[in-house]
This record gives structure tokens, sequence and C-alpha cells, in this order.
């Protein structure tokens, strides 16, 4: 990805916005697709794994929503598990998406 990046600025190219799923495919994914932040995600979990009689999210795969290959997609099941992926800044944006088991 960064050479690629590189290489488009050279030519003056802009790299298109990252669209890893594109909203005419959404339907066949069979599952919800939304947009978060760390702070969001962490003001949603209630501390007992994301599930509670209150509503809370359950698991979470997530993902960077700006920044291509910022980090690897992964699996959010506790408050923890965002820290323990370097996911501290409140701001950084996501690419949520639920669960399929």
């Amino acid at each position: 990805v960064a050479a690629i990046s590189r290489a488009l600025a050279r030519m003056g190219v802009p790299l298109p916005p990252p669209d890893d799923y594109p909203h005419c495919l959404r339907c066949q994914l069979h599952r919800r697709i939304w947009t978060s932040s760390v702070g969001e995600l962490l003001r949603h979990f209630d501390g007992s794994g994301g599930t509670s009689s209150s509503g809370g999210l359950g698991a979470v795969f997530v993902k960077p929503l700006d920044r291509r290959k910022r980090f690897t997609g992964f699996v959010v099941a506790q408050p923890d598990d965002l820290a323990s992926h370097g996911l501290t800044r409140r701001a950084e944006r996501l690419l949520c998406a639920s669960v399929v088991r």
C-alpha cells in the first residue's frame, strides 16, 4: 500500500478514499456496517464483554476507517481489546461490523 501511495503521489494522482464495503454490496454482507470511533465504542461497552440486559453491543469487528492498513482488523469483545491493539486515541475513526458467527 505504501509503495502504491508514493507512486501515485509522484504522478500527481490522488488516492481514492477507502471503500472497503461498497454501499451497493452491503445487502450481500448479511451484517450491520457502521462508522464509529474508539471513544464511541468505549461508551457503548458496559464492561461485561459488551453484552448486557441493557442492550450492550456484543462483539464488534473493527478496522481503520480513514487510513488504509493503519492496523489489521480485529474483533473487540471487551473494552480492553481496543487498548491491547494500541487504539487509545478516542477520536480514532473506525469502520465497524457486527460479528458473524
